[in-house]
């Protein structure tokens, strides 16, 4: 732990938690930055590969282009009845993938102690799942 490493130099000790430190000592390169850091990848890896694989990277270039913005965000709107969704497919793929992903970020931080609800919380609140 960073705490012990900085032993009489306590004051060095948090901001090596919160950000790393250049110190060559046990834990100091462990930090909510890098943790951080390592989270982001492995959700935008996720989200990625599986535009990737949906069309040959076509999605993923039709949700980079912006193209389909309002359909998708129409498409995430309609996730809970997909059937009345009158837009592209495409956008509908693209906003499965979006939504899967959300839920997955919204499952790890619950099991890690967060409270978020499910969906888009339209009910106006939500209880503890």
């Amino acid at each position: 732990m960073a705490t012990e490493s900085f032993k009489g130099r306590e004051w060095e000790a948090f901001p090596a938690i919160l950000a790393g430190s250049q110190r060559d000592l046990p834990g100091s390169r462990k930090s909510v930055a890098a943790a951080q850091g390592a989270l982001k990848g492995y959700y935008l890896g996720g989200l990625v590969c599986d535009l990737e694989a949906l069309g040959h990277g076509e999605h993923l270039k039709l949700l980079n282009w912006g193209v389909f913005d309002r359909h998708i965000a129409g498409a995430l709107w309609q996730m809970e009845d997909p059937l009345k969704y009158q837009g592209p497919e495409e956008a509908m793929d693209i906003a499965r993938v979006i939504h899967k992903w959300q839920e997955k970020a919204r499952e790890d931080a619950n099991s890690a102690g967060a409270w978020i609800c499910g969906g888009l919380c339209r009910s106006g609140g939500c209880e503890r799942e």
